[in-house]
């Protein structure tokens, strides 16, 4: 058996790596998964036969992710866990199949505990800071998050293949790529537009206080990522803020280094940045980087220029 286990591991282990890449980890199965499935039956046969083999366990679990059997790779990991506990990568596997069992994911209970239990032995483990950070947001602790992904941010490098992730992740939360102990970024020379946020009468009146407001300001009309962002609540609201470089979600890339400001705004009832297709918005306005400019996003309605006609 452990002779047969030592041909089969290397190839399923080649083939996941082709179909699958690496970290963050793919949660749907992939294309032509067909092969992958025999290879994947029979591991398990082989298993059922020499069940103290961790080594396979770990893989089958891993297979079992990538093809999207849930259920089956929580029990895998579950297996290997079981021969071995102090093991923070085989904790956080067990923890997101636990949580992909269910649509949306399910983060409480077992699987939170599983990446507490991980951290506590390794801290700067890059999977479980990852997930414990997709945990956070889910229950809406977007500070839980910010601080789980800036610190893995800072352990992979900026120049890191995931590390564009990361920063996207990081701006659908509302929450700046850099630590609050790493110092504001450098104000402007001068202030930028001002920027006054209302809602309409009817709207205002089918939301709670504590629904979040997401204000977004990017370098186009389109949209994408944005290169500053502000979180508030509907109570909040009407808000008059000016625009500053300390609102900049990267440092290298301030906003009043942009031509032309385009601001938006939108009630998120998930409480994420992006919101949702049917979510209330206003905008995009254009402003340029001027004191005296002032733009009014009024969501319900169309965005227009402070003084312009309607």
């Amino acid at each position: 058996i452990a002779g047969v286990l030592a041909l089969v591991i290397p190839l399923l282990a080649g083939a996941l790596y082709l179909q699958l890449g690496a970290w963050p980890v793919i949660a749907t199965p992939p294309e032509g998964s067909a092969d992958l499935d025999r290879l994947v039956d029979n591991l398990a046969e082989r298993l059922a036969a020499n069940p103290e083999e961790r080594e396979g366990w770990i893989l089958l679990g891993r297979s079992y992710a990538g093809l999207g059997r849930q259920t089956d790779a929580a029990q895998a990991f579950g297996k290997a866990l079981a021969l071995e506990r102090d093991d923070p990568e085989v904790l956080s596997q067990r923890a997101q199949a636990l949580a992909l069992q269910s649509n949306p994911p399910q983060w409480a209970g077992e699987p939170a505990q599983l990446l507490d239990e991980a951290l506590a032995l390794d801290a700067d483990h890059p999977r479980t800071l990852w997930l414990a950070g997709v945990a956070a947001a889910a229950r809406g602790d977007a500070e839980a998050a910010g601080r789980h992904w800036r610190h893995l941010l800072t352990l992979i490098g900026p120049e890191a293949p995931v590390a564009d992730t990361l920063r996207q992740a990081l701006a659908q939360i509302g929450q700046s790529p850099e630590s609050a102990d790493s110092g504001p970024v450098e104000a402007a020379v001068q202030p930028g537009p001002t920027v006054r946020i209302a809602l309409t009468p009817d709207l205002a009146a089918t939301l709670s206080a504590e629904t979040t407001v997401f204000v977004a300001i990017r370098d186009n009309p389109q949209g994408g990522m944005p290169v500053g962002a502000i979180r508030k609540q509907v109570a909040d609201l009407p808000l008059s803020l000016v625009l500053t470089d300390e609102m900049s979600l990267m440092p290298t890339r301030r906003l009043s280094s942009l031509e032309t400001l385009w601001i938006s705004a939108h009630v998120s009832s998930s409480g994420l940045a992006q919101g949702a297709t049917d979510d209330p918005r206003a905008g995009p306005v254009s402003a340029r980087w001027q004191p005296e400019e002032a733009v009014s996003l009024v969501i319900g309605e169309q965005a227009t220029p402070v003084g312009a006609s309607p």
